[in-house]
């Protein structure tokens, strides 16, 4: 599948020995640059895509912290979140509910709060602490997230 490809402009420093090292390798592969460092930063990511784990959760409930939804669900590693906005209050209420391969609810609880950035960190420290990189559809977020 094709994806839209955003730029933005980023001004980085270069340590003078990699800027020339940079230069030369682009003139000798015919290649930007540019296309160079993004190359490199891409492969960087997918080395380290283990740290993008803490923001599964809030990744999959874009349409509730992003574009104003009510409430959202998602199911990764066995761990289902629900994210809601309270009818007639401030406040925002997400339900963890942890589950075993069968699907049986291991343990489930609830938390509040009127502080969304509040709310998203506690999904981050969640998907920290319980999601798993050899989990299947772990697996199946991250490469997604870095497509």
């Amino acid at each position: 599948m094709l994806r839209r490809k955003y730029t933005v402009q980023k001004s980085i420093r270069f340590d003078e020995k990699l800027a020339d090292d940079l230069g030369y390798l682009a003139e000798q592969t015919e290649r930007t640059q540019n296309d160079l460092v993004n190359i490199a930063v891409e492969n960087l990511l997918t080395e380290n895509k283990s740290y993008f784990i803490r923001l599964a959760f809030v990744d999959n409930l874009f349409d509730f912290f992003e574009n104003g939804a009510e409430t959202e669900s998602c199911e990764i590693g066995g761990i289902h979140v629900t994210v809601r906005s309270e009818d007639e209050s401030p406040y925002y209420r997400i339900q963890v509910t942890f589950k075993d391969e069968e699907g049986n609810v291991i343990e489930s609880f609830e938390h509040s709060s009127d502080d969304v950035d509040e709310i998203k960190n506690e999904l981050m420290h969640y998907a920290e602490n319980n999601l798993y990189p050899e989990d299947k559809d772990v697996q199946e977020y991250l490469k997604h997230r870095l497509d």
